[in-house]
């Protein structure tokens, strides 16, 4: 009876026993995180993609670094092919 007197008042509780209890998917439970919380989380998130997005902008640069470099070795010592005899 203490499960049932929870859904009745809309507050988050738990039940252990044989039978598993669900909470209601549809109901909204305002108080499972505060405007301070989500503003905190939104926050955290923020800061990981910013993070993200540098990592990914440093390894481009990278990259375009080795490119201008071979790009740079190409043109300072072009490749010798070997030469064939004319027929």
């Amino acid at each position: 009876m203490a499960a049932g007197k929870g859904a009745l008042a809309k507050t988050i509780y738990t039940f252990c026993g044989r039978i598993a209890i669900a909470v209601n998917p549809y109901e909204r439970l305002p108080q499972l995180y505060s405007p301070q919380q989500v503003r905190a989380l939104l926050w955290v998130l923020l800061w990981v993609l910013l993070f993200v997005l540098l990592l990914v902008l440093l390894v481009l640069l990278v990259v375009l670094l080795v490119l201008g470099l071979l790009f740079v070795l190409l043109l300072l010592f072009p490749p010798s092919l070997p030469r064939t005899p004319a027929p």
